[in-house]
């Protein structure tokens, strides 16, 4: 049986394949949701890292449903809304910071202190943190449809869409966890005294983050 060499080098084998490539390069190069996982991995341990990432997960569904059924337009017309938003997501994760900053407590206390409820809320504030930041709409909107043959039209195209973004949200996750249980291995290599003082790193990287996100906020609004 001879095998059509043709169809297996198609446009959409090598589009696939690109696709996966840097996929995995832009999951695995930090980023704002890399290092909110990391500042609860490294402060709470692994599990924390990957509750929190389940939850910014949860959020950026919501982006890739928007994305895909075209309510991205809305964002497009009003920007300003958009910068607004992230905004408000930058201090959030600001407050976020506050919230985790080591308050005379051990590390143990810290560990002891993660309940049913307090994982409840490390996927909220990641699902929270993750819908706040409305640009992840126009970044599976732009990305996306590049890896997506043309002419595609109607609910092909809306299939392949979500076939593609939803194996980029796997390559995140997968990305993201792993960065959430090296982390947590780092933390549990520490000495109590050496933990309290990542305690305050991750607080810090939070603090830095949310900084670093509301001063991109605001290049935005005054260009």
């Amino acid at each position: 049986m001879s095998v059509d060499y043709t169809k297996a080098a198609s446009p959409m084998g090598i589009e696939l394949l690109s696709f996966i490539a840097l996929s995995f390069i832009i999951a695995v190069t930090p980023g704002p949701s890399v290092v909110y996982v990391v500042s609860y991995s490294l402060r709470y341990g692994s599990k924390a890292g990957i509750v929190a990432t389940l939850g910014i997960n949860a959020g950026s569904i919501v982006a890739i449903l928007v994305a895909a059924f075209g309510l991205s337009s809305l964002l497009e017309k009003y920007p300003d809304s958009i910068v607004l938003i992230q905004m408000l997501g930058s201090f959030y994760v600001i407050y976020l910071a506050r919230a985790m900053w080591p308050r005379g407590r051990s590390a143990n206390a810290d560990e002891q202190s993660l309940t049913e409820k307090s994982y409840g809320n490390l996927f909220g504030n990641g699902f929270i943190t993750s819908v706040l930041n409305p640009k992840d709409v126009l970044f599976y909107t732009a990305f996306i449809p590049t890896f997506i043959p043309q002419p595609v039209e109607g609910g092909s195209y809306q299939s392949r869409f979500l076939q593609l973004a939803f194996s980029y949200l796997a390559i995140g996750f997968i990305t993201k966890c792993s960065f959430a249980v090296l982390s947590g291995y780092v933390k549990n290599l520490l000495d109590s005294r050496n933990s309290t003082r990542m305690n305050y790193v991750s607080s810090i990287m939070l603090v830095a983050l949310g900084l670093f996100l509301v001063a991109k906020s605001m290049k935005s609004l005054f260009p």
